[in-house]
């Protein structure tokens, strides 16, 4: 859940100070599942090799807020071969090369959103 939601809300920031032990970073890196009710992950391959990847996570309603804050975030990407998408609690992503399936989802997702 921690890999998907830095995909999803952009890298966790690592606390100022010496640099962690790696069971500190551990335990501040789980933390980011905190506040999340479900994570989802799929690839699909194209026939011409390019992949695309969804990732999207389920927060909950006082972490919906969190989200929200962070919006204008420069940490999260806004490369045109990823796609961010909000409906209400669920943040989803998709990112490829291109190709007419990253098309295809990203549509599917967007008019999802425009439906709320």
């Amino acid at each position: 859940m921690t890999e998907i939601r830095e995909l999803v809300d952009g890298p966790a920031e690592v606390p100022d100070g010496p640099p962690p032990g790696p069971k500190e970073l551990s335990r501040y890196i789980g933390q980011l599942a905190n506040g999340l009710e479900e994570a989802y992950a799929a690839v699909y391959v194209q026939p011409e090799g390019v992949s695309v990847v969804v990732r999207a996570v389920r927060s909950t309603p006082a972490e919906q807020r969190a989200f929200n804050a962070r919006l204008g975030d420069t940490r999260v990407s806004t490369s045109p071969a990823r796609v961010r998408v909000e409906m209400g609690r669920i943040v989803a992503v998709v990112i490829s090369d291109g190709g007419p399936c990253f098309q295809a989802v990203s549509a599917y997702l967007q008019a999802l959103s425009a439906r709320r």
